[in-house]
Order: structure tokens, then C-alpha cells, then sequence
């Protein structure tokens, strides 16, 4: 199960987002890790400025953004830790708005389980997911609950209760 990541980086992340266009730049070294570049324009006609995109060739997740204001997001690896009696790499996040102000968070990736095991947000946020168990789930779990009723939304409409 090893070696799981978000998404391929070479499939065009606009995939299933109509109204995105995507460009591949090629390649480049991120934080000492090989990154497929995009860049991600609204429409057809490019209006709104690119947001670009330096996604992992290994996991799939982005290593760095640049939005078209100018803020940036980078993503470095620092090594592993062991949480919640896993292995877990261990990423730091930082994220500078376009008036320079920046905030680092840190983010705990299980490849084994492709996802993030551990956040620690500015300000002590801290999310968690504990007591892991892998392997076969009893069916119960999926069980459509008897009140269950899906509801059709128009895009950029809010469901209503």
C-alpha cells in the first residue's frame, strides 16, 4: 500500500473542475523534491490571473503555489515521527499573504494510509486521528442511515434546512 498519493501529478489537476484550465510547465526541484509544474487560469479566455502549482511527483500533493496576488504557499519535508504508532512524514507548511504576512503550520502524512494523520495549526489547533486500525470494516459502517434523503444543489448555492 505504500507509495499512495493524492493524485497522479501528471494528470491535469482541472480534471473534473469545469471552467479550469491547466498548462504543464515541465518539471523543477522543490525543497530537494522533483515537482510537476501547472498553472491553473479560470475560462477559456485566461481572464483572472493563474494561480501556478508545483505539485510532488512522488505523493501528488503541491510543494508550492503562487496565487495570482502574489501569496505563496510552500510544503518541505523535515523527516518522520512516529504518531499514533505509525510512521508519519513530517511537513511543515508556510503560507505568506500578498501583504507579507506568513503563519507556519506542520502536517503528519501516513503514505500507508494516503492521508494526513496530524495537523498543528497557528493559534494551537491541533486535529488528530487516533487509534488506527487497518484491514477489513464491518459492512454496518456503510450503511445508508434510514433518514438519509439526497439533495440537488445548484453550483454556488447553499443547501437549505
Amino acid at each position: 500500500m505504500a507509495g499512495k498519493h493524492l493524485q497522479s501529478p501528471d494528470a491535469s489537476p482541472c480534471a473534473g473542475w469545469p471552467g479550469l484550465v491547466c498548462t504543464s510547465h515541465g518539471t523543477e526541484k522543490i525543497n530537494g523534491r522533483m515537482a510537476v509544474i501547472w498553472s491553473m487560469t479560470p475560462g477559456e479566455s485566461g481572464q483572472g490571473g493563474a494561480l501556478t502549482v508545483w505539485l510532488d511527483r512522488q505523493r501528488g500533493m503541491p510543494l508550492k503555489q503562487v496565487l495570482p496576488d502574489g501569496a505563496t504557499m510552500s510544503r518541505r519535508l523535515l523527516g518522520t515521527e512516529t504518531v499514533s504508532q505509525r510512521q508519519a512524514e513530517k511537513w511543515e507548511i508556510t503560507v505568506t499573504a500578498a501583504n507579507g504576512a506568513s503563519s507556519v503550520s506542520y502536517q503528519w502524512y501516513d503514505d500507508g494510509l494516503g492521508t494526513t494523520i496530524r495537523e498543528e495549526q497557528p493559534g494551537g489547533y491541533v486535529r488528530d486521528v487516533y487509534e488506527i486500525r487497518t484491514g477489513p470494516q464491518p459492512a454496518s459502517l456503510f450503511t445508508v442511515p434510514d433518514a438519509y434523503s439526497k439533495v440537488e444543489v445548484e453550483q454556488g448555492q447553499l443547501p437549505l434546512r
